[in-house]
C-alpha cells in the first residue's frame, strides 16, 4: 500500500529566509517580457555585459549591436528586453535587438494612429513595391505610395533616409506598410493653404503648366 508522505513544515528560520528572498526579488522590479534600462559595465570581444539592477548581470552577444556598438561604451545606458530571468544555466537572458524592435513597433503604432512621421531607408525592390528598413524593422512600401506621381527611376531614393507614415500595422502577422506619398501630399496641401492666404481675387501671379487636358490646363 502506498504511503503518502506529507511535506515537512518549514521552520521559522526557513520561512523568514523565503520571505526575505521573495521580497528581495520583488524589489528588483525586473519582469520577463518587459523592456528595461541597463548600464553597460564591460565590453569584451564576444559579449557586452550590463547591469539591470537585478541579482546578476546579463551578457549579450556583440553581434546583436551591429553599428550601434560604435556609440556604446562602459557606462552607457541601453534598453534591453528581458526574455528569461533564469535560464536552464541560471543566467539572466536579455536581448538588445528585441528591445529595439519593440520600440520601433511602438513608433509604428503611434504613426498609424496619429500620422506622426517615421524615418526609414529603401533597401530593395520587390513585387508590388519596395522594402524600407526602419531601425531594424523591414516594412513594405507599395509602389503607389512611394511618390505622388509615377517615377521613372528611384535610384536617387535607394539607400537614403526618407520620411514615411505608417498606413497599415498588422501586429498579428508582423507586417507594416508605409507611405511616402501621404507625406508629400500633406506637405503640398499645407503649402497650398499657405499660398491661398496671400491671394485675392484680381491678383496677377506666375504659374507653371503641369498638365494639359481637353477642357483646360492645370497650373501650379
Amino acid at each position: 500500500m502506498a504511503v503518502e508522505t506529507l511535506p515537512k513544515e518549514l521552520s521559522s528560520a526557513q520561512k523568514e529566509f523565503q520571505s526575505l528572498l521573495n521580497e528581495n526579488l520583488k524589489n528588483f522590479g525586473v519582469k520577463e517580457g518587459q523592456t528595461v534600462e541597463a548600464v553597460v559595465t564591460d565590453i569584451t570581444p564576444k559579449f557586452l555585459i550590463c547591469d539591470l539592477k537585478y541579482k546578476q548581470e546579463a551578457m549579450i552577444a556583440i553581434d546583436e549591436f551591429g553599428k550601434d556598438l560604435e556609440k556604446i561604451k562602459v557606462g552607457s545606458t541601453i534598453k534591453v528586453y528581458v526574455e528569461r530571468l533564469e535560464s536552464f544555466k541560471n543566467e539572466l537572458v536579455v536581448s538588445y535587438t528585441k528591445a529595439k524592435s519593440m520600440e520601433t513597433w511602438n513608433k509604428m503604432l503611434v504613426s498609424f494612429e496619429s500620422g506622426e512621421e517615421v524615418v526609414a531607408t529603401l533597401v530593395s525592390k520587390i513585387k508590388g513595391g519596395y522594402i524600407a528598413n526602419c531601425e531594424g524593422l523591414n516594412c513594405f512600401v507599395p509602389s503607389s505610395q512611394l511618390d505622388s506621381k509615377p517615377l521613372r527611376s528611384i535610384s536617387h531614393l535607394m539607400g537614403q533616409p526618407l520620411k514615411f507614415i505608417a498606413v497599415r500595422v498588422d501586429t498579428v502577422r508582423g507586417n507594416v506598410a508605409l507611405s511616402r506619398r501621404a507625406i508629400i501630399e500633406r506637405s503640398k496641401d499645407a503649402e497650398t493653404k499657405e499660398a491661398l492666404k496671400s491671394l485675392k481675387e484680381g491678383d496677377i501671379v506666375t504659374g507653371r503648366v503641369s498638365a494639359l487636358v481637353e477642357w483646360g490646363a492645370f497650373i501650379e
